[in-house]
């Protein structure tokens, strides 16, 4: 037996803050062999490397090599151990700076009796043509060939390697792993190397799998493969690795290396970092903390210069996790460090994440046949390795968010604009049909020359047509130069964008003017064909109704004058005030939506406040115990509801027996959903629940027997018996707490996350700041609408009855006394269209936002308060009343001539 591992422990830490790593771990090889330790971040991995290494003691056991026990060597003889007989290649590298690539190995032969000869190492590494550059001028893989060759020169008996691909994209680390493979096939080297990878195990002879500081597996590999064999042919590998740190504000900054191959980086604004301390931050990040560009940033403890703004493509909405229903920029952001940068900060908070790309890719990037693809690439990696998160482009939402949100935004502003343009129609056609009516002589003298009805319906239409054309035209303009900028910072402001080009589209061009200009003419041309198909005797006698009644609507004579008088006009503009009705749908519709807006959001965080589990719901990589008062054991899974191409994360949750943070009872093996849940699709008692596992093929069966309060998370609630029990957990298994305090005494490292109102309210911060300006504009937009078509087709009335209006004047009735007949009409006819449509607003914003909200993760109650209906009221009668004022004014100037004009 070459090595011998016996009973090693370990602990971090004393009283409350001990952390027990190794818990007693024994195995042996034997000369030659290569073993790979695996496991999870926290398992122990690297610090038994370091016992094994000699840099670290345990607190008991002991280690043999060659049948001699480093825990009976001094610091002397340990010294000459790791001298002799030990070579080291650490993940970040760690040479020399001053020495060159030659000198960097010839330090490692110095300390050996029998180096290897360094020409032949630097040839074997192909690096005998950089030999005599420094460090920092060669590529990361180029770096650790050469901290390989300073630890295979010495000849070693064993060579120790801690993570030697973590710092490296998917084909460096193949041609590291096949120099680790020959150093242990031609110099009979023993390899112990640590990895989180479970596809490296493949090629080793020994597989040791830790977890929680015990040994899960010690197995021999009998199907070796070679380093060669592990490369799949269908995808590329890239390192993604990632660092979580603690940041301004209480905020987490996610820092990665600089990107050179896939998921690049894209500068806005500055320089890329150059330096161990510089760094490059997301632009909404640093916006929503206040951070200016040339400032610097603290990060454990180091200080980083800030020399750029950029954007990650895979960040595009700065999601923290793929779980998220809604990103936020002031408590999440990304930045961008060197190589060596990226090593200064602790491996702490380290995550082991890798992008690929396909040999042969999707034709599209969210079709069918991409979704087909990462599922049998799904299937495949599960079948080798543990997956703990999986994230095809296809599912990803921080790149779909953005897009997909944009889309939604065009869909919300094309239907507003085709409404707009349905009501703008029909004043054509009210104000077309007033013209017609006042040059019925004209027309019926046009017809009887000859004219035809054609002739005379492209002759009305062409005024409408060409105002509609020269205003699109004029805002397609407008819209490419004055107006990009405006567009262009509404959504800057709320997703992380890479650098945009405004490019001439065609399909914009079509939504805004074809397809307006369409509707219009559609509108426009039924209204004439109906007015012009009357013969030229009827236009010449100024009989333009299609029936004649023998008399007058019958009113009944005890109805004062004045009344039924308001009445008749009532009967005679019915068409417009129909239209009237309808634009005021549209615009309370518009306005009501954005009013709603912030209630909605102030409703969400109180609900979320009101119904919070508990102040803490630790979530643990591992199981920790803790003493800290009130802290109660949950057990939590991630399941998907799959419902079509849509898919979305729900919370499975395992709760004690008599829990003190949630409170109600199972009813057996059942589950209680969440209101959010049972609101957004429907559920309710005797249901059942059909979730897919968030990796793989399998499904879980659940029977609803009741919903629970919870009415911002879509979520499952169990019993936690019954929960490890469908998870095929063991007894007494957990993965957090539920605490109204701090866990003290939990060690950070033992911690996924802390989930507390923070977390639970940053919907409602970033809603509030990338559509709190938008909800402006609708007001604005609802609120013209309004005043647009309340005028036009009052004034259309007025001018309508200009001889009436005059004939009244000659009679002596004053202008007030006139405009009491005609605006007290159109006034009441307003204020009942107001009262009157909110109901069916109320309609239609429900099921406008169902609709929505059922593309987008998570739940939104469409909960519209009594205040919004009364504020969009006062709004609108405001509205009206300043267009009745400019109507009162069009009236007391019709001049009382206007009644001898025009006569038979």
């Amino acid at each position: 037996m070459f090595i011998e591992i016996s009973d090693i422990k370990k602990h971090f830490g004393e009283s409350e803050s001990r952390v027990d790593v190794l818990k007693g771990i024994s195995f042996s090889l034997e000369k030659g062999e290569f073993c790979v330790l695996l496991g999870p971040s926290g398992s122990g991995k690297s610090t038994l490397l370091n016992i094994i290494g000699g840099i670290d003691r345990a607190d008991s056991g002991f280690i043999s090599i060659g049948g001699e026990k480093t825990a009976d060597m001094n610091e002397k003889t340990l010294t000459r151990y790791r001298r002799k007989h030990l070579g080291y290649i650490f993940q970040m590298y760690n040479l020399i700076p001053n020495l060159n690539i030659k000198e960097n190995i010839e330090v490692g032969a110095y300390l050996s009796d029998n180096p290897l000869n360094v020409d032949d190492i630097l040839k074997t590494l192909g690096l005998y043509e950089h030999r005599h550059k420094l460090p920092n001028q060669l590529s990361g893989g180029q770096q650790q060939r050469t901290a390989i060759g300073r630890a295979i020169v010495k000849n070693p008996d064993i060579l120790l390697c801690d993570e030697p691909t973590g710092a490296l994209d998917y084909v460096t680390s193949k041609e590291i792993l096949k120099l680790i493979e020959t150093v242990n096939q031609k110099y009979g080297s023993t390899v112990i190397m640590v990895t989180h990878n479970d596809a490296i195990r493949q090629m080793a002879d020994r597989v040791v799998k830790l977890r929680d500081g015990i040994i899960r597996k010690n197995e021999t590999n009998a199907q070796k493969l070679t380093a060669e064999a592990l490369e799949d042919e269908n995808i590329t590998l890239y390192n993604r690795f990632y660092k979580d740190e603690p940041s301004v504000n209480d905020s987490k900054l996610r820092v990665f290396r600089t990107r050179r191959d896939v998921n690049k980086v894209s500068l806005l604004d500055g320089k890329l970092p150059e330096t161990d301390s510089e760094i490059a931050l997301d632009r909404l990040y640093m916006q929503s903390n206040s951070i200016a560009f040339g400032d610097s940033i603290t990060l454990d403890g180091r200080e980083y210069a800030i020399v750029g703004t950029v954007a990650l493509s895979d960040y595009s909405a700065l999601y923290d996790s793929i779980a998220d229903f809604m990103f936020d920029t002031e408590k999440f952001g990304v930045g961008i460090v060197t190589d060596e940068g990226f090593g200064r900060l602790p491996d702490t908070y380290l995550h082991y994440s890798y992008s690929w790309k396909y040999s042969d890719p999707p034709a599209e990037p969210f079709s069918k046949e991409a979704i087909d693809k990462s599922e049998d690439l799904l299937k495949a990696v599960s079948q080798k390795v543990m997956l703990t998160n999986y994230v095809p482009t296809c599912r990803n939402s921080a790149v779909k968010f953005a897009g997909n949100d944009l889309g939604h935004d065009r869909i919300m502003f094309m239907v507003m604009l085709y409404m707009l343009i349905v009501i703008i129609a029909f004043v054509f056609a009210v104000t077309t049909s007033n013209t017609i009516a006042k040059e019925a002589n004209v027309i019926g003298t046009l017809r009887a020359s000859g004219y035809t009805k054609g002739e005379l319906i492209r002759h009305y239409m062409a005024a409408p047509l060409l105002v509609l054309l020269t205003a699109s035209l004029i805002g397609n303009i407008l819209g490419y130069t004055v107006f990009k900028e405006i567009m262009a910072e509404m959504y800057l402001g709320t997703y992380s964008l890479v650098k945009y080009t405004v490019l001439w589209n065609a399909d914009a061009f079509i939504d805004t003017t074809v397809i307006p200009l369409l509707i219009l003419a559609a509108i426009n041309f039924i209204m004439l064909s109906s007015k012009l198909s009357l013969s030229p005797l009827k236009f010449l006698r100024r009989d333009l109704k299609r029936r004649q009644r023998k008399k007058a609507f019958k009113l009944n004579t005890r109805i004062p004058i004045m009344i039924r008088y308001r009445l008749r006009v009532l009967f005679q503009n019915i068409p417009g005030y129909v239209t009237i009705f309808a634009g005021i749908f549209f615009a309370s519709v518009i306005m009501i939506f954005s009013l709603l807006f912030d209630p909605l959001l102030d409703n969400l965080d109180r609900q979320t406040q009101e119904n919070m589990l508990a102040a803490h719901q630790v979530i643990l990589k591992m199981p920790v115990e803790t003493e800290t008062d009130g802290a109660e054991k949950f057990g939590v899974q991630s399941l998907k509801i799959v419902n079509g191409d849509f898919s979305e994360d729900v919370s499975i949750y395992g709760i004690t027996k008599d829990s003190a943070y949630f409170h109600a009872d199972f009813d057996g093996s059942g589950v209680l959903v969440s209101s959010a849940y049972a609101d957004k699709y429907s559920l309710k008692a005797g249901d059942q629940l059909t979730l897919h596992a968030e990796f793989g093929d399998k499904t879980y069966t659940f029977d609803i027997t009741g919903t629970y309060n919870y009415p911002s998370t879509i979520a499952v609630f169990m019993d936690l018996d019954a929960f490890n029990s469908a998870f095929e957990l063991e007894e007494g298994s957990f993965t957090g707490y539920f605490s109204d305090t701090t866990l003290s005494d939990v060690p950070e490292e033992a911690v996924a996350s802390d989930i507390t109102q923070d977390d639970l309210t940053k919907t409602s911060r970033q809603l509030r700041r990338s559509m709190g300006n938008m909800m402006g504009v609708f007001l604005g937009v609802g609120a013209s609408v309004l005043v647009l078509v309340v005028f036009l087709l009052s004034k259309v009335m007025i001018e309508k009855n200009t001889q009436s209006i005059s004939v009244a004047k000659i009679l002596g009735y004053s202008s007030g006394e006139i405009s009491g007949i005609y605006l007290r009409t159109t006034t009441a006819v307003t204020l009942c269209s107001i009262l009157l449509c909110l109901p069916l607003v109320s309609i239609a914003l429900d099921a406008l936002w169902r609709a929505m909200m059922m593309e987008y993760p998570g739940w939104l109650a469409p909960i519209i308060p009594v205040s919004c209906y009364v504020k969009t009221v006062v709004l609108a009668a405001a509205t009206y009343i300043l267009t009745a004022l400019l109507l009162k004014h069009r009236i007391s100037r019709v001049p009382m001539d206007e009644a001898l004009k025009n006569q038979e």
